[in-house]
């Protein structure tokens, strides 16, 4: 069984997938369009066209705590607090191998 490829890029990885498929991925905590535009131009450096680009949010939840303490009065307070586990942003890049060709 054949296995994807990864090559490593300045802000992500590139997996080359047993099919022929190229996707470039990078986490990002908030997107600009000059990082994006920094992204993109690695990826036509090391040789790739872009064929489309998307963002895809991962993991998050939202769960609660249950906490239990003595106030300064000495009496037991009990109760729960909600917590917020942020998730992260993925962009998905398919990418094609460039090849260029004689005029």
């Amino acid at each position: 069984m054949k296995t994807m490829d990864k090559q490593k890029t300045k802000y992500g990885i590139i997996e080359i997938m047993p099919n022929g498929k190229i996707y470039g991925y990078v986490n990002v905590t908030r997107m600009t369009s000059e990082r994006e535009v920094l992204i993109m131009t690695d990826y036509l450096n090391l040789g790739y066209s872009i064929m489309s680009n998307e963002y895809k949010v991962m993991g998050g939840n939202v769960s609660s705590i249950d906490f239990k303490y003595l106030d300064e009065d000495g009496e037991v307070i009990e109760g729960s607090a909600p917590i917020v586990n942020h998730g992260y942003i993925i962009m998905k890049t398919r990418l094609k191998k460039y090849v260029p060709t004689e005029d």
